[in-house]
């Protein structure tokens, strides 16, 4: 079974690409359907810093764009809450599967997180 890629061709089990051909699949998919996701579900993260949209990019690459749609933390966002609050609260609870907090995806929460937070903070240098 074949399945269409970002890039429009067909893919199935058993193929192989470059790492470099994935990158640019990653970011062409990143571009043209995550962040315009995040854009019409979150209109207000337009405004955010860049590390602040990659933070909500990754947490809806890996949960789906439906996961953020029926959110809490959606909901919160559009309701006018502080986002460093919001995301603080909000993204750790993203971490089962199967019915279990799965470790990777703690870490993965807690590096969003702290990547959402980094946008606040002074650079070090």
């Amino acid at each position: 079974m074949a399945i269409r890629v970002a890039d429009g061709h067909d893919v199935q089990l058993g193929d192989r690409i470059s790492a470099e051909r994935a990158e640019q699949l990653l970011q062409q998919a990143l571009r043209d359907h995550y962040a315009p996701a995040l854009f019409a579900a979150l209109p207000r993260a337009r405004r955010f810093s860049p590390h602040q949209q990659a933070a909500l990019i990754s947490f809806i690459y890996n949960l789906g764009v439906g996961a953020l749609q029926s959110s809490t933390l959606r909901a919160r966002l559009l309701a006018g809450e502080a986002p460093e609050l919001v995301i603080r609260e909000e993204l750790p609870r993203w971490c089962r599967g199967d019915g279990r907090v799965l470790p990777g995806l703690v870490r993965r929460r807690a590096a969003e997180v702290a990547l959402f937070l980094k946008a606040r903070q002074p650079e070090a240098g």
